[in-house]
């Protein structure tokens, strides 16, 4: 099966890091993969996307996004003022602006790739919103799509019917992605959960001895770690704060 995979990130997150590991794991006799980003954006200062995606031998796209014309910032800005009075309405106009201009665009140059590529499924790393542009194109081409949706999300009514009509399956990381989207108006049967994880047989680079030594940390007390960005949306806090209840 000939997959195109879509990421319209910007940044080097927990998303990329498990696409690439799924790309080291997956068969490859049985799958064979390109992948289109909108950004080549960078790990740290030693590495980029398109490096780590091109040392597995698998061929990187990029699809450079246009700049804004002055006519379309005129049009949100205009927009913006006439619905000053009600934040959704403006949300509304604004979408509808961006929609007709570079989702759509950016949708016919994904549906040219999709049949230039032969491809047999469109698989999109994002969430439904940042990646409408991916479903659209599904439709336009008759490419089954599937989206693995990583954070929860608000969507509006047109990205709402966008996916329960154009994606094939949702793949949610967690239970209250899926509730979420549930909540927004997708329809459950869309969506299955397949959570992200850390292998048990994973070896950690540092001994917790190791770490406890470096920190002052007494020898009976019981470390714990996490994985995540240190963002709102990770609910760090939440954990500190309920690590710290704990007696």
């Amino acid at each position: 099966m000939n997959i195109l995979i879509l990421d319209t990130g910007r940044e080097w997150g927990g998303g990329t890091n498990s696409l690439l590991e799924l790309l080291k794991r997956i068969d490859r006799d049985k799958f064979r993969f390109q992948v289109l980003f909108y950004h080549n954006y960078a790990r740290g200062k030693g590495s980029d996307i398109k490096t780590a995606i091109e040392d597995l031998g698998i061929e990187f796209l990029l699809l450079p996004q246009k700049k804004q014309s002055p006519g379309v910032k005129i049009l949100k800005e205009t927009a913006r003022a006439l619905f000053f009075f009600s934040r959704e309405l403006k949300k509304q106009a604004v979408f509808f602006i961006d929609r007709r201009t570079r989702i759509m665009n950016n949708a016919k140059r994904i549906t040219a790739i999709l049949k230039e590529r032969k491809s047999e499924l469109l698989y999109m790393n994002n969430q439904p919103s940042s990646n409408l542009e991916g479903i659209i194109a599904s439709k336009m081409s008759g490419v089954p799509a599937i989206q693995h949706s990583r954070i929860e999300t608000e969507l509006n009514p047109f990205e709402v019917k966008a996916a329960n009509q154009g994606l094939s399956k949702i793949i949610c990381v967690s239970q209250g992605v899926m509730d979420t989207l549930v909540e927004r108006g997708v329809e459950s049967a869309k969506c299955v959960v397949a959570y992200n994880g850390i292998s048990s047989e994973t070896v950690t680079r540092r001994s917790p001895d190791e770490i406890k030594s470096e920190w002052g940390i007494p020898e009976g007390d019981l470390l714990i770690g996490t994985v995540g960005s240190l963002i709102r949306r990770k609910r760090i806090r939440d954990l500190i704060e309920a690590i710290g209840m704990i007696e």
